[in-house]
């Protein structure tokens, strides 16, 4: 069984290092343009994450350092990434000081949700969206909205930085478990 567990958490940790690697390199595409690029890599990313919990629950193989890890690298793909996804894409050019709050709003608001996560012993629910939802969200208008005004991307940065950090609890989705042939390395 131990082998087992470190399979599993091998694996795991791929998937959240994936998950890290995908939020980098959408980081990249923006300073490049490539704006649907990034926000798929994002939508990536959001998969990766789903794997890597689902994965080391499956191997009983969950550890402290891999929650805190995933929570370092949700900040990055579903926090920086997004936000500077929606100030790049829809305001460099103005360099606007309201677009950049908003954006900043987003972060910190990310990360103080998945510090609360962190702590919390809640396991029927969230508390606030997660933010991988956030991320996701974010991936979507900037893929689909390069029409839409910006004040709609900054009504969506500060909507979705409230929610998170909200106290509204949100269900946790039942997990379906990863097959063990899915997770051979």
């Amino acid at each position: 069984m131990l082998l087992q567990n470190s399979h599993h958490a091998k694996a795991a940790l791929l998937m959240t290092m994936c998950n890290l690697m995908c939020g980098f390199i959408a980081l990249v595409c923006i300073t490049q343009g490539w704006f649907k690029e990034a926000s798929l890599l994002i939508l990536l990313a959001a998969v990766c994450d789903s794997l890597d919990g689902r994965i080391a629950r499956r191997g009983n193989a969950t550890t402290d350092i891999g929650k805190e890890l995933d929570s370092l690298c949700d900040v990055v793909s579903f926090g920086v990434a997004p936000a500077l996804l929606i100030y790049i894409q829809f305001f460099s050019e103005s360099m606007s000081l309201i677009a950049l709050s908003a954006a900043l709003f987003y972060v910190v608001c990310g990360a103080y949700r998945l510090a609360r996560f962190n702590i919390s012993h809640n396991h029927d629910f969230f508390v606030g969206i997660p933010i991988t939802l956030a991320g996701i969200v974010i991936a979507v208008l900037a893929w689909a909205g390069s029409g839409l005004p910006g004040e709609v991307m900054i009504g969506a940065l500060v909507i979705l930085g409230f929610l998170m950090v909200s106290t509204i609890k949100v269900p946790k989705p039942t997990h379906r478990p990863v097959p063990e042939e899915e997770i051979s390395l």
